[in-house]
């Protein structure tokens, strides 16, 4: 197991990539270590809970309960730029004893080339919504939407098919059908899933315009985060309605 985590983190400090993240599993847990060229190094202890001897053990190890996306936590730690790749594999090892059978563990790593889309704008508009309901602010609501670039995860089963091909992933199903997932950036979208998932960067216009033109598909936008919620297909409708009336006026 060792060799195979120190190949891991060999390949985790040569990838060249905005953000790239080792990825140990180990009985059903994960732990993510992080580095990122603005932000360092850092290690993530995935979704879960932690028994109360567990807890202790990570403490001793360094790590701690911390907040680090916008209202999310995780156990976790931070390491200095130049930390000697032994010394992470030491910190690594012992933790993966403390969630589980280290012996089984398995490694992945994982990159992030370019920085994702991060829609300020929109996240702006989804506070103010979540603190204000009036008209207003979900007119400006919508129309932030449909001007954003979206994060869409991708289903895995064509993630590897030209863009083209590729399909939305259902984050979940209801009696109607599928329910499509988006989110505004790239910490919204850990919040769903901590080790981070495939996507495509959609504009907004044509990612409603296709939801609509399935059969009316529900969208949630930022499932699992603290700032998102659910848009209907009635509501799917009239912003695609919307943008569509705008076209016509403009092209007048």
């Amino acid at each position: 197991m060792g060799s195979t985590l120190d190949a891991a983190l060999d390949a985790w400090e040569r990838e060249d990539a905005w953000e790239t993240r080792l990825v140990a599993r180990v009985s059903g847990r994960s732990l993510v270590l992080f580095r990122r060229s603005e932000a360092g190094r850092w290690l993530e202890l995935g979704h879960g809970g932690v028994l109360s001897v567990q807890r202790d053990a990570l403490k001793e190890l360094g790590l701690r309960r911390r907040r680090w996306v916008d209202g999310a936590s995780a156990w976790g730690c931070t390491f200095e730029t130049d930390q000697a790749l032994s010394s992470l594999s030491e910190v690594i090892n012992t933790l993966l004893s403390v969630i589980g059978d280290a012996e089984t563990a398995s490694f992945e790593v994982l990159a992030q080339r370019e920085p994702p889309p991060d829609n300020p704008s929109l996240l702006s508009a989804m506070r103010r919504a979540a603190a204000t309901q009036d008209d207003d602010t979900r007119r400006n609501l919508y129309a932030a939407l449909v001007n954003a670039t979206l994060l869409v995860p991708i289903d895995p089963e064509t993630v590897h098919l030209p863009s083209s091909e590729q399909r939305p992933l259902a984050v979940e199903h209801d009696v109607k059908g599928p329910i499509w997932g988006a989110f505004s950036d790239w910490d919204a979208l850990r919040q769903w899933c901590p080790t981070g998932h495939a996507f495509g960067p959609v504009h907004g216009v044509d990612f409603f315009a296709h939801a609509h033109e399935r059969g009316g598909a529900s969208v949630r936008i930022n499932p699992g985060g603290f700032v998102g919620g659910e848009l209907y297909p009635s509501e799917v409708a009239m912003m695609v309605d919307a943008v569509k009336r705008y076209y016509q006026k403009t092209m007048s």
